[in-house]
């Protein structure tokens, strides 16, 4: 959006913290009436170029749960913006699957924890098995190892050790950093409240990864 590009976040994780994040309301007509070609809203942010369709705490019941995985590739407006930012939630496989289908970046996100390590190899292994069977799926991925701190000892190799266990994957880092948090407690978007931190910086560079692609 900072660079002008029109941009929806699809909320696919009923936690709803990207929605609220944004500044946006859970809970409306969004991200499930979406994929069931529903009558749905964009709620635009402040910025004019940033967009959510909503979360909602039933994404993960009913007729959703019956839908093809390739459903949402079929079936995607892809008209409604320049760019769509789908967020998954970490513990919906079926989920997961459909935006993994529909979208052509894929970045994952992980921590150091032990889930987080093994919810990579679900994921990649997903994908791994969609470009072998030549199914509907991302051109490339990436994997970005978030939160880190440099002066704690396993966060020194996190990159490294990904790198090592996914050869030939894009691995970024996000260092923590308040300023992440204190501009999600003024309710404003990272790039506009410091935009020269080290994680927006870092950030970026992911953007520009992908815009390359």
């Amino acid at each position: 959006a900072q660079k002008g590009l029109k941009s929806i976040l699809l909320d696919l994780d009923k936690q709803g913290n990207g929605t609220e994040a944004l500044g946006a309301y859970p809970d409306r007509p969004g991200a499930k009436e979406y994929i069931l070609k529903e009558q749905y809203k964009i709620q635009y942010m402040e910025d004019a170029n940033i967009g959510v369709l909503c979360s909602s705490m039933d994404l993960d019941g009913g007729r959703i749960t019956t839908l093809h995985p390739e459903h949402l590739h079929d079936t995607m407006d892809r008209s409604i913006a320049d760019l769509i930012v789908i967020d998954c939630p970490p513990t919906n496989l079926h989920l997961q699957r459909m935006a993994i289908a529909c979208s052509d970046i894929c970045v994952i996100p992980t921590d150091q924890s032990s889930y987080g390590l093994k919810a990579i190899s679900t994921v990649v292994g997903d994908l791994i098995v969609a470009k072998s069977k030549k199914r509907p799926c991302p051109k490339d991925w990436c994997i970005v190892a978030s939160k880190v701190n440099r002066s704690i000892g396993k966060h020194k190799t996190l990159k490294s050790d990904i790198e090592r266990t996914f050869p030939g994957v894009k691995v970024f880092e996000v260092s923590q950093d308040q300023s992440v948090c204190d501009a999600g407690d003024e309710g404003r978007g990272l790039f506009q409240y410091a935009p020269n931190c080290r994680a927006a910086k870092e950030i970026e560079s992911i953007f520009n990864w992908f815009s390359l692609l």
